[in-house]
């Protein structure tokens, strides 16, 4: 129980890691900054803490990590264009913001419904691939995993981008009132 309280704080130590680099990512956004390299870097920074996230976390002997790492190296980089997508479709927000049209605003939620489709996808095909591999606990751990710290960094980029907005116009007429129920 000992080595599971040690294992447990490292985890909780690594999301804590990668809040912080979460938050670092936020202000170097599209949205807030023009410096695609300083992306990268982060994203780079964000890849290696996940890589410290699931190398304590799976605890695989030399043997799974062999079979393990070469599928999750293939899902990071396929990640990785999910994520790209994600990006372009921040800027499409973002470069629209102050003036968002109907249409854009559908096109911008497609965008994102197929992105997080393709993520769940990419989830699900990883998930059976290290269910043959090692075997389906491990393949369930992943995915537990993997869902912590994607849904950690949504909740960061998400409480950064502002929420859609009607254009700044002078209504033609006053607002409807809610009726008066007598």
């Amino acid at each position: 129980m000992n080595a599971k309280i040690v294992s447990t704080r490292s985890i909780v130590m690594a999301v804590v890691a990668l809040t912080v680099i979460v938050a670092a990512l936020v202000p170097a956004s599209p949205v807030y900054a023009d410096s695609e390299k300083y992306l990268e870097m982060i994203r780079q920074d964000l890849r290696t803490t996940k890589m410290a996230y699931m190398t304590e976390g799976m605890n695989l002997t030399a043997e799974q990590g062999e079979l393990f790492w070469p599928i999750y190296r293939d899902y990071l980089n396929k990640l990785s264009e999910i994520g790209d997508r994600r990006i372009v479709n921040i800027k499409e927000f973002a470069e629209n913001f102050e003036n968002m049209t109907g249409d854009k605003a559908s096109e911008i939620m497609k965008n994102s419904f197929k992105n997080k489709k393709d993520y769940y996808s990419l989830l699900e095909k990883t998930a059976k691939k290290v269910g043959k591999e090692l075997d389906p606990v491990m393949a369930g751990r992943f995915v537990q995993m993997e869902n912590t710290l994607n849904l950690l960094i949504d909740l960061q980029l998400e409480s950064e981008i502002p929420l859609f907005e009607e254009p700044l116009e002078a209504p033609a007429e006053a607002p409807a009132e809610a009726p008066v129920e007598e």
